[in-house]
């Protein structure tokens, strides 16, 4: 039903496989789906903070080299853009809370979409 509205949605793993254009795309469904002081819990990749995290996110690095072309080329391009903390300066969103796995190497951060 199109005129449902949620108090949060949840995007897990979902967005590094993708490009930019579509994360955009995803995201702005996402803020389709709730309420306008809803919010979004977003768990994908991080960059590790410290020697653990980074022996973590090298880890993941080589499981996604196996991964299709696509997928593995718009890996690269969302850790290049600092993975999940991408967000934290992206337009229209605010980061109000991060919660950090595996040294940083997995995050879920939640993110209310700015009053227009």
């Amino acid at each position: 039903h199109t005129d449902m509205v949620f108090d949060a949605a949840n995007i897990s793993l979902v967005l590094h496989p993708n490009s930019k254009e579509t994360i955009s795309r995803i995201l702005s469904k996402a803020k389709n789906l709730i309420k306008p002081d809803g919010v979004i819990f977003i768990t994908d990749y991080g960059k590790g903070t410290d020697f653990s995290g980074r022996i973590t996110s090298g880890l993941m690095q080589v499981i996604e080299s196996f991964t299709r072309e696509d997928h593995r080329r718009n890996y690269f391009s969302f850790m290049k853009q600092q993975g999940i903390n991408m967000f934290s300066p992206w337009p229209e969103l605010s980061v109000i809370e991060n919660y950090q796995y595996f040294h940083g190497a997995l995050q879920t951060i939640i993110v209310k979409f700015e009053k227009n």
